[in-house]
């Protein structure tokens, strides 16, 4: 748009795929979208800019209702989850979420918002390991104790992964940052090669 909003994408062939129409008053808001063929969606707010409903003619709409430590989504079936929040602004997380069958799923942060842990319905608890500069996830465990390691480069894109097994993806790339060889941990190797040196889109080999 003229003000710099995203207003529609296209696929690789030139053919739309998805429209979106923001509010003339309030830039960057979001008021409806389309996908091509599909039934336009549309989206209500309140007062401090929070979306208090989400309108699709195809299918199930939905309402927010927000609280100080939670929001209240309910959809046209009157099916009800509940997001239990802490934290304020930027750091603001969902810490518990009530879901419509009865589960219940939380999740832990560190200081500064990044995720630590989550609980899934059965109590089942995953451990996430944050590099402490970068946010990077750097180590994943599993319930039952197994652990996952990634390693990153100095631009923050994944290097090699290593899984509880022991096996090892490996990646590397060109001095433009994009990707030109993946090992599986079965050995095997894709290569890719980008015809236009200004494209990010590769072409497999």
């Amino acid at each position: 748009t003229p003000r710099g909003e995203l207003a529609v994408v296209y696929d690789r062939s030139g053919k739309q795929v998805r429209s979106f129409t923001y509010d003339d008053k309030y830039r960057g808001r979001m008021v409806a979208h389309r996908h091509t063929g599909r039934p336009e969606i549309r989206y209500r707010y309140d007062s401090d800019g929070r979306v208090t409903e989400q309108l699709n003619p195809a299918g199930l709409s939905y309402t927010y209702q927000y609280e100080k430590d939670h929001i209240t989504i309910t959809d046209s079936l009157d099916r009800r989850e509940v997001l239990h929040t802490q934290g304020e602004a930027g750091l603001k997380r969902v810490v518990k979420k009530e879901h419509a069958d009865g589960s219940v799923t939380q999740s832990q942060f560190d200081a500064v918002g990044r995720l630590k842990a989550q609980t899934d319905a059965a109590g089942r608890t995953t451990e996430y390991s944050p590099d402490v500069v970068t946010g990077l996830i750097t180590r994943i465990t599993t319930p039952d104790g197994r652990a996952s390691a990634f390693y990153y480069n100095h631009h923050s894109q994944l290097t090699s992964a290593t899984g509880p097994d022991g096996l090892e993806m490996r990646r590397k790339y060109d001095e433009y940052g994009r990707l030109i060889q993946e090992t599986a941990p079965d050995g095997d190797i894709t290569r890719y090669r980008y015809d236009n040196p200004h494209s990010d889109l590769p072409c497999a080999t």
